[in-house]
């Protein structure tokens, strides 16, 4: 099964990394969710009434595991995970902003998501 998630690797520089992101981060962090699912072709109606939904707050980040893909101090996209009562890890959020989307960052997300969960 490990397999399956191999994904392709990704050239990119020095300088990008996933590091844990901070409360403060929560502004950039709802930037970039609500610009990637613009980039999607929903609305600005719909991501209007999604605001809630959209909104990644301080106490979300404190409160959940958050990581930062960052480039030169940029964070250019992050993705969460929640843990349910059960003890079920579920990803919430994965989310770059649309000028990375489509290079394989998403797959570099995804696959450190995958390795934390190992």
């Amino acid at each position: 099964m490990k397999e399956v998630f191999n994904f392709v690797k990704v050239k990119h520089s020095k300088e990008m990394n996933i590091q844990k992101a901070k409360p403060e981060d929560h502004i950039r962090l709802t930037e970039i969710t609500k610009k990637s699912k613009a980039f999607w072709g929903y609305s600005e109606e719909q991501i209007l009434a999604w605001d809630k939904q959209l909104t990644i707050t301080s106490a979300y980040i404190k409160n959940n595991p958050v990581f930062n893909l960052v480039e030169e101090n940029k964070i250019m996209g992050y993705y969460s995970y929640i843990i349910e009562e059960n003890n079920q890890v579920k990803l919430d959020n994965l989310f770059l902003l649309p000028e990375y989307i489509g290079k394989g960052l998403g797959a570099l997300l995804m696959n450190d998501f995958l390795q934390r969960m190992r």
